[in-house]
């Protein structure tokens, strides 16, 4: 093993003497760039993420919602004195799905916390009910911190929103309370006001509180059962009727010429007066001289028979004693006769009474507005136009009112636009950059390391052919020294013979003295 480790060290010193000055600088910053994204991918992967599954949990809620916690090996922790209840980002799906299957939290209520995950793939409408859910949650948290508050529920209705409609209708919510005790008049009226600047497009006489049967702000200036203002009402009522025109136009334009290329406004004026009028109206009667009989009184009478006179004196014992007395005058009696005729005939002409009552409400003054985008793709007739509004409001136009058809070159519309950041990924992108930045040092390293081995090998072979090459020349240097040896042999042999020829007895001592010394 020390060997080893020794072998390594010495390659690796060997590698590093074969770098130049600014391969050493570059291999030094990327290899501490390695470790560094190697340490924040690391964090990351260790790092867990907890959020917020439940608060405002009691006792007995948190106590069972860590029992299925458990149940389900999800690792979990507690904040806020045992109120707030958290589970790791990956598992906080799951552990919501299997919480409310169990029917947990049973007093608590799901506020802002459900927003910390977003499913990906998650649909506009899912998005906004997830929203409205989470806003009712925190809603509730807040009223039942009254003291004479024992329970709330909030049901809010959000009117659904449209790119083409500026004038949208408003917003309303219904609050049940479960009282220990009355509220007074200006905590009905606080409770209102905290709902109504709570939720975008929500006015204080449309929201409804409620506890058991009774109607907490029907009496309440701003309670939609008795609204204060009778100019509020009216105003209201003009608003929905601008809308509904406008709403009208806009629908007809749209299959015109094309979504987005046209913007309606429609301002009325409405009569609120009502006014009654009596009217009668007095024909004569046709055919008939003095009009129709309506009644016919007849009086007669007759008498016949002797003259009484007048009946006793002037003054008569019935009379008092200051009536004075008038001298009478003596009649003879004889035949009367008395006779009287009386007619009386009442005549009427056609009479015809008329009761109008003409209705709050009627159109004074009407004007549309339409703006048609300028391009040159569109064919469009400004007379065309305003003929198909005309129509398409389908009421008699005021003398006073107008309709104005102008073509502008309206601005792009970003369709791709999301206000509320909706269709981002929550993806760590410290995370990615960590990865993406340890790809490129690995790759730069194992570049380097390549192009040291490469040179390593190829100066190796370098070596190893000068080392074949100088063993070739020695080889053939030894070659040429034997055939040199060999060539010289014959010549020395030859001068031995003869020398032994011409002196054997030398030769004889010489050849002895050989081998003594062998």
């Amino acid at each position: 093993m020390r060997e080893m480790l020794s072998n390594l060290n010495n390659q690796m010193k060997q590698f590093w003497s074969n770098l130049t000055r600014r391969q050493q600088l570059t291999f030094s910053i990327a290899l501490v760039l390695f470790f560094l994204g190697s340490a924040v991918f690391t964090f990351s992967l260790l790092n867990t993420d907890y959020t917020v599954i439940a608060r405002d949990l009691d006792p007995k809620d948190a106590n069972e919602m860590t029992e299925v916690l458990d149940d389900m090996n999800i690792s979990y922790k507690i904040e806020g004195g045992g109120t707030t209840i958290l589970v790791p980002e990956n598992d906080h799906d799951n552990a919501r799905l299997e919480l409310a299957s169990a029917g947990l939290p049973k007093g608590g209520v799901l506020g802002y916390e459900g927003l910390d995950s977003t499913q990906l793939g998650m649909t506009e409408s899912e998005r906004e009910m997830r929203q409205k859910i989470a806003l009712e949650g925190e809603l509730i948290r807040t009223i039942r911190r009254y003291p004479e508050v024992d329970d709330a529920r909030v049901h809010l209705v959000l009117p659904e929103r449209s790119l083409f409609n500026a004038q949208e209708e408003s917003s309303k919510a219904a609050i049940y309370l479960e009282l220990n005790q009355d509220l007074d008049e200006q905590q009905i009226h606080s409770i209102e006001n905290l709902v109504a600047h709570s939720v975008e497009g929500l006015e204080s006489r449309n929201v409804t509180l409620t506890s058991g049967q009774e109607v907490l702000n029907q009496n309440s200036g701003n309670s939609d059962a008795s609204i204060g203002s009778e100019v509020e009402q009216n105003l209201a009522i003009q608003e929905k009727f601008q809308t509904s025109l406008q709403n009208s136009v806009q629908s007809m334009l749209h299959d015109i010429v094309g979504p987005g290329n046209a913007t309606v406004r429609v301002n009325a004026t409405l009569d609120f007066d009502e006014v009654t009028r009596l009217e009668e109206e007095f024909k004569p009667v046709e055919d008939q001289e003095g009009g129709i009989i309506v009644s016919n009184h007849v009086e007669e009478e007759f008498y016949s028979g002797e003259d009484m006179g007048a009946g006793g004196p002037p003054g008569d014992e019935s009379l008092g004693d200051d009536t004075p007395l008038y001298q009478q005058e003596d009649f003879d009696g004889g035949e009367y006769e008395y006779e009287s005729f009386n007619e009386t005939t009442n005549y009427e002409v056609n009479r015809t009474e008329t009761k109008h009552r003409v209705a709050p409400g009627a159109l004074e003054n009407l004007s549309v507005s339409v703006a048609v985008n300028q391009d040159e793709e569109l064919d469009i007739d400004d007379e065309s136009i305003e003929n198909l509004v005309t129509s398409a409001i389908g009421l008699d136009f005021p003398d006073n009112g107008e309709i104005s058809v102008e073509e502008i070159e309206f601005h792009d519309l970003d369709s791709d636009g999301d206000p509320d950041g909706n269709g981002d990924d929550e993806t760590n992108w410290l995370a990615i950059a960590a990865i993406t930045a340890c790809l490129l040092t690995a790759i730069y390293i194992a570049r380097l390391v390549y192009k040291s081995v490469q040179q390593k090998r190829e100066m190796e072979m370098q070596e190893r052919l000068e080392k074949e090459r100088a063993m070739q020349q020695q080889a053939q240097a030894q070659d040429e020294a034997a055939a040199d040896v060999e060539a010289e042999v014959p010549e020395t042999q030859k001068q031995i013979t003869n020398f032994a020829e011409k002196n054997p007895e030398e030769f004889a001592k010489v050849l002895k003295a050989w081998l003594a010394d062998d």
